[in-house]
Protein backbone atom coordinates (compact mmCIF):
# COMPACT_ATOMS: atom_id res chain seq x y z
CA UNK A 1 0.00 0.00 0.00
CA UNK A 2 2.60 1.74 0.37
CA UNK A 3 3.87 2.39 -3.46
CA UNK A 4 -0.21 3.59 -4.07
CA UNK A 5 0.04 5.97 -0.96
CA UNK A 6 3.42 7.22 -2.66
CA UNK A 7 1.78 7.17 -6.36
CA UNK A 8 -1.02 9.65 -5.07
CA UNK A 9 1.17 12.10 -4.18
CA UNK A 10 2.46 13.02 -7.79
CA UNK A 11 0.61 16.40 -8.28
CA UNK A 12 0.74 15.95 -12.18
CA UNK A 13 -1.48 12.67 -12.04
CA UNK A 14 -4.73 12.73 -14.23
CA UNK A 15 -8.08 12.08 -12.17
CA UNK A 16 -8.93 8.78 -14.23
CA UNK A 17 -5.08 7.53 -12.56
CA UNK A 18 -6.09 8.93 -9.22
CA UNK A 19 -9.41 7.17 -9.13
CA UNK A 20 -8.09 4.03 -9.93
CA UNK A 21 -5.28 4.58 -7.03
CA UNK A 22 -7.66 5.53 -4.41
CA UNK A 23 -9.57 2.02 -5.75
CA UNK A 24 -6.26 0.00 -5.50
CA UNK A 25 -6.16 1.32 -1.81
CA UNK A 26 -9.36 0.52 -1.20
CA UNK A 27 -9.12 -2.91 -2.07
CA UNK A 28 -5.85 -2.84 -0.53
CA UNK A 29 -7.97 -2.29 2.76
CA UNK A 30 -10.07 -4.66 2.36
CA UNK A 31 -7.87 -7.71 1.76
CA UNK A 32 -6.19 -6.52 5.03
CA UNK A 33 -9.20 -6.90 6.80
CA UNK A 34 -10.51 -10.60 5.04
CA UNK A 35 -6.70 -11.72 5.77
CA UNK A 36 -7.09 -10.61 9.23
CA UNK A 37 -11.18 -12.11 9.48
CA UNK A 38 -9.36 -15.42 7.91
CA UNK A 39 -6.63 -15.45 10.57
CA UNK A 40 -9.90 -15.45 12.98
CA UNK A 41 -11.52 -18.08 12.16
CA UNK A 42 -8.72 -20.43 11.25
CA UNK A 43 -7.62 -19.86 15.56
CA UNK A 44 -11.04 -20.98 16.10
CA UNK A 45 -12.51 -17.30 16.91
CA UNK A 46 -15.73 -15.61 16.18
CA UNK A 47 -16.65 -13.35 13.06
CA UNK A 48 -15.83 -9.88 14.03
CA UNK A 49 -19.39 -7.81 13.42
CA UNK A 50 -18.98 -4.26 12.84
CA UNK A 51 -21.24 -1.86 12.00
CA UNK A 52 -21.49 -0.69 7.97
CA UNK A 53 -22.42 2.46 6.62
CA UNK A 54 -25.18 1.22 4.04
CA UNK A 55 -25.39 4.32 1.99
CA UNK A 56 -21.80 4.40 1.26
CA UNK A 57 -20.74 1.30 0.71
CA UNK A 58 -24.05 0.90 -1.93
CA UNK A 59 -22.58 4.06 -3.84
CA UNK A 60 -19.08 2.63 -3.88
CA UNK A 61 -20.03 -0.52 -5.30
CA UNK A 62 -22.87 1.18 -7.89
CA UNK A 63 -19.42 3.57 -8.74
CA UNK A 64 -17.25 0.95 -9.46
CA UNK A 65 -19.93 -1.14 -11.69
CA UNK A 66 -20.78 2.04 -14.26
CA UNK A 67 -17.19 3.27 -14.06
CA UNK A 68 -15.93 3.88 -17.90
CA UNK A 69 -19.45 3.26 -18.94
CA UNK A 70 -21.73 5.78 -20.37
CA UNK A 71 -24.46 4.51 -17.54
CA UNK A 72 -25.30 6.14 -14.47
CA UNK A 73 -27.05 5.83 -11.38
CA UNK A 74 -29.31 7.69 -9.48
CA UNK A 75 -29.58 6.84 -5.97
CA UNK A 76 -33.16 6.96 -3.23
CA UNK A 77 -31.09 6.48 -0.08
CA UNK A 78 -32.74 7.73 3.01
CA UNK A 79 -31.07 9.82 5.24
CA UNK A 80 -32.06 8.11 8.73
CA UNK A 81 -30.94 4.48 7.47
CA UNK A 82 -29.35 2.31 9.98
CA UNK A 83 -26.02 1.28 9.92
CA UNK A 84 -25.98 -2.85 8.90
CA UNK A 85 -24.44 -4.96 11.69
CA UNK A 86 -21.73 -7.37 9.52
CA UNK A 87 -18.89 -9.23 9.27
CA UNK A 88 -16.73 -8.57 6.19
CA UNK A 89 -17.42 -11.90 4.63
CA UNK A 90 -21.31 -10.63 4.22
CA UNK A 91 -20.59 -7.41 2.58
CA UNK A 92 -20.29 -7.37 -1.44
CA UNK A 93 -16.96 -7.28 -3.18
CA UNK A 94 -16.54 -5.50 -6.32
CA UNK A 95 -18.73 -6.59 -8.87
CA UNK A 96 -18.14 -9.18 -11.30
CA UNK A 97 -18.93 -9.59 -14.92
CA UNK A 98 -18.74 -5.77 -15.85
CA UNK A 99 -18.03 -6.31 -19.21
CA UNK A 100 -21.40 -8.18 -20.02
CA UNK A 101 -23.29 -5.33 -18.29
CA UNK A 102 -21.36 -2.50 -20.19
CA UNK A 103 -22.22 -4.84 -23.23
CA UNK A 104 -26.12 -5.24 -22.33
CA UNK A 105 -26.17 -1.19 -21.68
CA UNK A 106 -23.54 -0.36 -24.57
CA UNK A 107 -25.09 3.00 -24.97
CA UNK A 108 -25.82 3.72 -21.31
CA UNK A 109 -28.93 4.49 -19.17
CA UNK A 110 -29.99 5.23 -15.81
CA UNK A 111 -29.59 2.30 -12.98
CA UNK A 112 -32.18 3.38 -10.37
CA UNK A 113 -31.09 2.26 -6.66
CA UNK A 114 -33.14 2.66 -3.58
CA UNK A 115 -33.09 1.56 -0.01
CA UNK A 116 -34.89 1.83 2.47
CA UNK A 117 -35.44 0.69 6.35
CA UNK A 118 -37.43 -2.47 6.36
CA UNK A 119 -38.77 -4.68 9.88
CA UNK A 120 -38.53 -8.22 10.16
CA UNK A 121 -40.73 -10.91 12.31
CA UNK A 122 -39.34 -11.05 16.03
CA UNK A 123 -37.76 -14.72 14.45
CA UNK A 124 -36.50 -13.55 11.17
CA UNK A 125 -32.77 -14.33 11.18
CA UNK A 126 -32.83 -10.44 9.86
CA UNK A 127 -31.79 -8.02 12.70
CA UNK A 128 -34.59 -6.42 13.91
CA UNK A 129 -32.95 -3.53 15.88
CA UNK A 130 -30.15 -0.66 14.54
CA UNK A 131 -26.48 -1.68 14.41
CA UNK A 132 -24.07 0.30 17.25
CA UNK A 133 -21.80 2.56 15.19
Amino acid sequence: MGNISLARLDEKMDPESASSLSDAEKAVVRARDLTQQLLTFAKGGAPIRTAVDLPGLVREVAAFAVRGSQSRCLFDIPGDLWPADSTRADRPGRPEHRDQRHQAMSTGGTIDIACKMTWSAPNSPMCSRPAAM
